[in-house]
């Protein structure tokens, strides 16, 4: 007991500060700190009451619950940064799939919680543009499944690969371990089309985004009918690359309003002509 410790000092002192991510300090009394406070606390809480037996919807709920507050914690302490997505929605559970229609979630921002399944990657070929001409890149999409707490499953393109980085030994950073915590679009599934060639299984090259088809390859059960694209949010790495998804709708007013205007003008101009050659008759 000689070498029992009574008291840790770091001799620097702190004059009643504390430091944020971003380097700067501010009085221990800030509300800043104060809330990173009742957010650890909170989350605290939140674990203590996961070591009770409750309903696996409820415990779901949960942990989706404590990812977020990991990340509300993360924006605190570092002010401007962003980690939540306020028009971003929980993802619809396993019970909500069937009666899902196209027309209630084609490209519907979600969030979503889970472990990848990298065993299981399939590579969509496609290509992405690449500059402001429309020059294209071929290469993959890598989706991938991810596996809720529930044991559900919901495939999610990553993202896009060269043809250099298709192979997983060559982006080794990117294949992330643990819990993630993902935002974004919800799409529908591809169908097959008169000139859309062949799944190639035996190289796991896929044509389709369809992830039944996709799933039954593979094997895997309880997964849901529609493919998550992830958002721009870097992995390690780099490869593979989200946000190749855009949704956004062109606003034409001013080139309809240019044409309407230039119509009128030909009418107004036609008119005066056929005015004009009355007249002289």
């Amino acid at each position: 007991m000689a070498n029992r410790l009574t008291q840790i000092a770091t001799r620097t002192g702190d004059d009643g500060t504390t430091g944020l991510g971003d380097n700067r300090r501010v009085s221990k009394n800030s509300l800043r700190v104060h809330a990173m406070g009742e957010v650890d606390e909170l989350n605290s809480h939140i674990g203590v009451l996961l070591c009770e037996d409750m309903p696996e919807p409820v415990r779901h709920l949960l942990v989706e619950i404590q990812h977020q507050l990991f990340n509300l914690g993360g924006e605190l302490s570092i002010p401007g940064f962003e980690l939540l997505k306020a028009d971003a929605v929980a993802m619809p559970q396993e019970a909500d799939w069937p009666p899902l229609k196209p027309d209630d979630y084609t490209y519907r921002k979600v969030i979503v919680s889970g472990h990848f399944d990298h065993k299981h990657e399939a590579h969509l070929f496609g290509f992405i543009v690449t500059d402001d001409k429309g020059s294209t890149t071929p290469g993959y999409f890598i989706l991938t499944p991810l596996e809720l707490s529930d044991g559900s499953r919901v495939i999610v393109n990553r993202g896009f690969a060269p043809e250099a980085m298709k192979a997983q030994d060559q982006r080794k950073a990117g294949l992330i371990d643990g819990m993630v915590t993902l935002q974004g679009l919800m799409r529908v599934p591809e169908r097959q089309g008169l000139f859309t060639p062949t799944d190639d299984f035996e190289n796991n090259i896929r044509f389709l985004r369809d992830p039944t088809a996709i799933a039954a390859s593979f094997g895997l059960q309880r997964v849901a009918p529609f493919i998550i694209d992830a958002d721009a949010t870097p992995v390690p790495g780099r490869w593979p690359e989200g946000g190749h998804t855009v949704v956004s709708v062109p606003n034409n007013h001013l080139e309809y309003a240019l044409t309407w205007f230039g119509l009128a003008l030909v009418l107004v101009g036609v008119f005066t002509a056929f005015a004009l050659k009355a007249r002289k008759a």
